[in-house]
Order: structure tokens, then sequence, then C-alpha cells
């Protein structure tokens, strides 16, 4: 099984699960690849650097940064390019403005940009200021806003004579940068390389305009610049100095810390430098201070890959000018780490495919005497813009153009296990594509297997690219597969402690695909709560461990840490799947409302599929409530004499009981409200002291402060109440109402008779009749549920009791709330 996170638990609840009504999706990344996300759509040319560039970087919050050149300010065309970028949130939400906003704020032509995460949350962006001669190298940091964080728009890291270009840079393994450019402050020599590291600060930290890195006689030529886990990076070029006599050659050093290299002659010991052209040289870091080094070479035809492994001392490690590993001609050439001191080596060509290998430190072959085929003919044919990162879990993910498709390219991702097997399908997938084609896809590690990638698309205008962007997840499918919390709303009617929580189920839960075997279910719980359960014995979910098996044989619990926090999700329920849109299902919550407030419970739902995948949804929040009134009290005997009334009741049995009111009037029909409140009891029995009778009403009250309707008390001894020994016909209004369930009507009849008890709705339609009979004179209490003839539930609305007796008819309104 594969989660993103270990796992948590709790008691299984009995759930109902019904079908929902469909709901947009949450997420904006689309499901198709002739959607995407438009990042940038202005006038003009929108365009992407190579993909050996870095044109996207994650966020950290599950989210993606995306940097581009853009044209919509030039006067003409080819001149004045600016550098915009984007951020796209977890949801693939554009974060700023509609076609993105400027990040440099320098005038004039700006160019040669790269995009790189600071590990903080927002990101450093490098690029060459044209709009100065000779142009310089620039370097800025940003926060998630787009926010320049270094004053006078960055840092101009070179201002040697000559002028700098084609900045590319790296992490130095803390919070700053590493950069290499392209430096002609002595070009009657040649070009040389040059290189800087700059601190979070912006604060350059070696010598005044970079450290010599290749000073040979003639043009050295960067190809790739890789950090390394000790801080330092490596880097691979190749130069022309023997061009003449034995064609390029390929050359790397080893860049420390300090600025120092590692191969203590500036310019590098050689990599490879047999006859004939070394191109297309690249690196990969050993994970133990040394790099693999491969390139493209032409000392025998067909050209051939070779590679190299050097020592963290820049040695090499197998034989000189390196082992070859191609068995047809190779193109465009991309390696990445396998996690575990080797490296996956991969190159386009050959019969339109794209091969590959996987080697280990001695140089070993393991997939295969020399390469094996990643993408086969007819899903491959490509250019040079190839890109390939690790997948986090030992196998690497592609991406590539393909021509296949007649006038329109389309972009393909791929993704390849340890062994070199296909996970998205023999060929990959299509990421992007419409007739008009789309080019140079750019992809970043979303962190959890998947991938973040940006394309040039032509759909708006064949001769001028808009930038689009995509998400890929580590099952091969495009958006995002996680459910998405709808509502989690209070239960109504009931002692509270229980919620509804409905959500909108995965796209991959569709007859179509058919891919989610079940949506578990979590709450949150308290840190203290869920330690203690565990150190009595309560499980904790591994990476591998299914939560319902584990629960049916206790309380399971998921711990999520984030950063420095760590959270407790303990294990609820789990619902379907029925290819449902959405799905509701009852929950327990961690605490209910009191008379302080409503304290909220958060909860997630996670979709399992059908290969042991997991996508969780973000997390939301609810509160129950106590809803539901005590019983109505019942009345016992009670018994007025001059002076006093002492009344008494049965006692009721709700567990939130809080206690009793009572009130009291000169009239046997009268209104339970704050006017004829006496006193609130705790006990079943209350003495009046009164030179008076009065007829009473008692409630119920519960410790939310829910109270039930009311029930008439009329002690023995009073036999009438002066002024009132012929009482008149009288109905009091419903209490309570608004209502929800149940309600309470008393009346008054001033002599025996025949009456009708009705409820009608606003329309005038009869709904129920509650009673129609003969009764006798005096005061009249009943408590009436509110439902129609047939038993059922009456909707929320206005409604009207109607009291009939002979010739005389009263009306009252009545509101239901509805269940």
């Amino acid at each position: 099984m594969s989660r993103p996170l270990s796992r948590l638990a709790l008691l299984l609840m009995a759930s109902s699960v019904v079908a929902l009504s469909a709901k947009p999706a949450a997420a904006a990344w689309p499901t198709s690849s002739l959607a995407g996300i438009p990042v940038a759509q202005a006038y003009n040319n929108q365009t992407l650097s190579s993909p050996s560039q870095s044109n996207v970087c994650p966020d950290g919050a599950g989210g993606c940064y995306i940097l581009w050149f853009d044209d919509r300010n030039n006067v003409a065309f080819g001149s004045g390019s600016d550098v915009y970028a984007q951020h796209l949130n977890s949801a693939g939400v554009p974060q700023w403005a509609q076609d993105g906003i400027a990040i440099v704020g320098l005038s004039g032509d700006q160019y040669q940009a790269s995009i790189l995460s600071d590990g903080a949350g927002g990101f450093y962006a490098c690029w060459t200021n044209g709009a100065t001669s000779p142009s310089h190298v620039w370097l800025q940091r940003f926060n998630s806003l787009g926010t320049g964080l270094w004053a006078g728009g960055g840092s101009q890291l070179c201002a040697a004579a000559g002028g700098q270009n084609a900045p590319v840079m790296v992490s130095d393994g803390s919070t700053g940068v590493i950069v290499v450019w392209n430096d002609l402050r002595n070009s009657a020599n040649g070009q040389d390389l040059y290189m800087q590291r700059v601190n979070s600060s912006g604060v350059p930290q070696w010598a005044a305009d970079g450290n010599v890195l290749a000073s040979q006689t003639g043009y050295q030529y960067l190809t790739s610049l890789v950090a390394d886990p000790t801080g330092g990076a490596w880097a691979v070029w190749y130069e022309d100095q023997n061009y003449a006599s034995t064609g390029y050659d390929v050359n790397a050093n080893h860049i420390l810390p300090n600025g120092r290299l590692g191969w203590n002659a500036a310019d590098g010991p050689g990599v490879g430098y047999a006859t004939g052209n070394q191109t297309g040289g690249r690196a990969i870091p050993d994970g133990l201070g040394g790099a693999y080094i491969a390139w493209l070479d032409d000392r025998t035809a067909p050209r051939q890959v070779y590679m190299q492994h050097m020592t963290y001392s820049v040695s090499a490690s197998w034989p000189a000018n390196g082992v070859a590993l191609s068995s047809t001609p190779p193109g465009d050439l991309r390696l990445a780490s396998d996690g575990a001191n080797g490296v996956i080596a991969a190159w386009g060509g050959g019969l339109n495919t794209i091969r590959g290998n996987r080697l280990n430190l001695t140089g070993s072959r393991l997939w295969g005497a020399t390469d094996i085929v990643l993408v086969p003919s007819g899903a491959f044919n490509g250019s040079g813009d190839m890109s390939m990162i690790p997948d986090g879990r030992g196998g690497a993910i592609m991406s590539w153009d393909d021509y296949s498709y007649g006038p329109g390219s389309r972009a393909h991702a791929h993704r390849i296990d340890a062994n070199g097997a296909a996970l998205w399908g023999a060929s990959g997938l299509i990421v992007a594509g419409t007739s008009f084609g789309a080019l140079g896809p750019s992809i970043a590690s979303d962190g959890a297997g998947g991938i973040f990638v940006a394309w040039q698309d032509y759909r708006n205008n064949t001769a001028n690219p808009d930038i689009f962007a995509g998400h890929v997840d580590r099952t091969g499918h495009l958006a995002g597969q996680e459910p998405s919390i709808a509502a989690i709303r209070d239960i109504p009617n009931d002692q509270g402690g229980f919620v509804r929580l409905s959500f909108t189920g995965s796209y991959l839960d569709q007859p179509a695909l058919n891919r989610i075997s079940t949506y578990n279910i979590y709450r949150q719980v308290p840190a203290a709560q869920a330690q203690a359960a565990i150190a009595r014995g309560a499980h904790e979910l591994a990476a591998d461990q299914d939560p319902a098996a584990i629960a049916s044989h206790g309380a399971a619990y998921r711990i999520q840490r984030l950063g420095a926090q760590i959270f407790y999700w303990e294990y609820a329920t789990s619902v379907g799947p029925h290819n449902f849109d959405g799905y509701s299902t009852v929950l327990p919550t961690v605490g209910d409302s009191t008379g302080f407030g409503n304290p909220k419970t958060a909860y997630m739902v996670e979709a399992l599929d059908t290969q042991s995948y997991y996508y969780d949804s973000l997390p939301d929040s609810g509160y129950s409530v106590d809803n539901l009134p005590p019983a109505v009290p019942a009345p016992l005997p009670s018994q007025y004499t001059p002076g006093l009334a002492k009344l008494h009741w049965s006692r009721n049995h709700e567990a939130d009981l809080a206690g009793y009111r009572v009130y009291r009037s000169t009239s046997p029909v009268f209104a339970a409200t704050a006017s004829s409140f006496v006193a609130a009891v705790a006990d079943t029995g209350f003495a009046d002291v009164t030179s008076q009778p009065f007829y009473y009403e008692l409630t119920a009250v519960d410790s939310h402060g829910n109270e039930s309707p009311t029930s008439s008390l009329t002690p023995q001894g009073v036999l009438a109440i002066p002024g009132d020994a012929n009482p008149a016909l009288a109905f009091a209004p419903p209490s309570p109402s608004p209502a929800s369930g149940v309600t309470r009507l008393a009346y008054a009849l001033p002599q025996a008779g025949r009456v009708s008890l009705a409820l009608y709705d606003a329309t005038g339609r009869r709904v129920r009749v509650i009673s129609d009979g003969p009764q006798d004179a005096g005061s009249h209490s009943l408590s009436v549920a509110l439902r129609d003839e047939q038993g059922h539930e009456l909707a929320a609305g206005l409604y009207f009791a109607r009291l009939l007796t002979g010739r005389t008819s009263l009306t009252q309104r009545l509101v239901v709330l509805g269940y």
C-alpha cells in the first residue's frame, strides 16, 4: 500500500449512506488532457524556458509556482520580455492576478529565467537582465504573495566587464542558493563559467563578482548543475579548447560549500575527452557526496551514451572516458537519482523510443546488459524537450514533446518504478494536447509521487503561445483524486454529540473508471486523549494498514506530522463506494454544545483506490447541538391553602436534565413567558407563598437550555380564581413557536360541548385533525406532534391551529422549523 502519511482510529459508528445530488468539484485541476489551468493568456507571447531550466517549483503547501517570459508589454515583437509568475494552490486555483504578475521590476529585456523553491513557502528566481549592455545576471527571493524580499529589485550577482548570462541555480542545502553563469569578462580568451553562493537575505558569500569555475582557453558551455547533500553542487559543461583536434570535451567539477572546488585546479579533471564530440553532459548526485556524469558521445558511430562516476574529491571510479550505456543512437539525455545511491538514465532516440537503464555505484546495469525500452515506438516522436525527476520511491517521472499526432504536438508524461516497469500505462499518458499543439512540458514534483506540469499552448493563437498547467498524481491520473467535504451539519432533534458529514466523492468513483474501493472517515481528537489510548494498547496505523480491519480489533489512530505540529486522527467509519456524486454519513463529535459555546470537531475523508493508493480531503470542522427538549414533566396532586400553594410533579429522567421552570397566571390559559415566570427549581416540588390562588404551568429544562412544552398544574383547593368564576373561551398561542418536532396547544372552555382542533397549512389545506369530539368545561392542554394525517413530518413553514366550538372559531399561527 502507499499512503501519504501514517494512521489512526475510534469506535465504529453506525452510519447511514445516501446518494446526494451532484455538486461542482471543489478543485480547479482539470481531469481532461485537452483542458489545463489557464496560467497566462495575455497579448503576444508567453514562453517557458527550456525544460532543462526550471519553470515550475512546489510551494510546500500542495501547490506550485510557475515562471515564464512574457511579451505582453513589448512595443516590438522579440524585444523587452518581462519575467512573470503565477501561484496555483493545492486545488489548482490561481492566487495572484489573472494572467500572472510581473515579478522583476527592472526595465528592458529580461530572459533566461529559472525558479527554485526557497524551502520556506516562497521561491527564488534568477534571470539575465538584457536591458543593460553588457547584460548581467540577477537573483531575487519572493514570498508567497510574489513580493520581492530584497531591496533594489534583487541582487546583481556580477558587475564584471564583458557581461554575464544564462544563470542556473540550485539549493545550497540551507536557505540560500548556488548560482553558476556564463561569463565574458575574459572574452578575448573565450567564455568562462563563474559561480556565487547567496544567503537567504541576498548577501553574496564568496568573492565579489563570483568565483571562477572554469576558464580554459576557448568556450565553456554549462549543461548541468545539481545540488549535492553536502551543501555544495556538481557542475557539468562541455568545452571547445580541443575542438580542432578531437572535438568537444565534457568536463565537471565539485563545488564545495566554501566556494572552493573539489578538483583543486580550476577547469576540472576532464570526464569525457575521447576523439570525437562529447556533449550534452548531465549530472546527478550519488547521495554520498559524489556524482554520476553522463553525456552524448561520438567517439564511434553511431552516437552512444557514456557515463562516469566521480567521487567527492573528483576522482573517476570507472574506466577513463566512462562506460557506454546505449545500444541505439541517442538523442536528449536525462538523469534521476534512484534514492539508493544509484542513478536512472534515460534518453530519446533509437527508433522513436525512449530507452534507459539503472546503474549502481559499481557501474552494474540493473535493467539489462545495455538498455531497455522505457517508452515504446509510437508513443515517442519527440524533440529535445525532455525532462526527468525522481519520483521519491526509487523510480522516475519523465516528460517530453510528441509529434505523432498530426498537426498538433502533445505533451506526455511517464512514470517508471525502480525496476523500469511502467506505472502510468505502457506508453505513459497525455498531459496536454490540442489540435494546435502543446510544447515544452516542464515538471516539478508534487511531493507525493506525482507532478505539476506547465507547457506552452497554442489553442488560442497558432503563432503566440500561452501558458497552461496541470497536475498528475502518483497513479497517473490528471487532477486531484481526493474527495471533498461539502458540509458538516448538526443532527436536528437529538441530544447532541453527532453531526452529518456530506462529501463529494473522488472523480475516480464513477462507472467509467470504478477505481475507488472505499472511503475512510476520521475525526481529529486531542493529542492527550489519543496518546493515552495508544498507551493503553490502541493501534497506531502504519503506512500499509487498512483502518477498517485494524479498528475491528480496537481503536486505531492515524498520526499526521506537519512540520513541528502533530495531529491525531481517530478512525470513525467507512463508506461506499456506490458511484454516487456524493455521500453522507452520521459521525460522533468530540464535544457538545455548552452554555459557553459550541466546540468544533475536525474531520477528514480518505479515498482508497483499487491500487491501494490513498487520497486525503482537506479537513473541515463542524459542531453538534443538543436541540431535543426534555419530556413534558408529569404533574402530581398539588395543594393550595390560603397563603401557600404546594406544587409537586414526577422526576424527569433525561441524563442532561438541568431542572424545572414554574410559571403562573390568574388565567387558566396563558403563555409561559418571562412575564409569567416564577422560579427555576432543581427538585420536583415548589412552595409558592402567595396571598391568592393561581394557575401554574411547568416545564423541564436541560443543560443546553432546551425547554420542554408546558404541563398545567392546578392545585387542589383552587375552585375558582377571584374574578374568573366563569372563564371565557380562550385559545393560547402554541408554545413553542417556532417549533420543531412537537408543540403544545392550550385552551379554556366556558362550558362543555363538541370541540374540533385541527392544523392547516398556509394555503388553507387541512393537514391534520388533532381532536374532534365532546369535551368538558375548563382548561385543556395537550402536546401535539408536528406530523400530518399519514404520520409524515411537517415541512418547515407557516401553519395555523384552529379551535372550533359551536359557532365560534379561534385561530393561532404556528411556525414549523422542520427536522
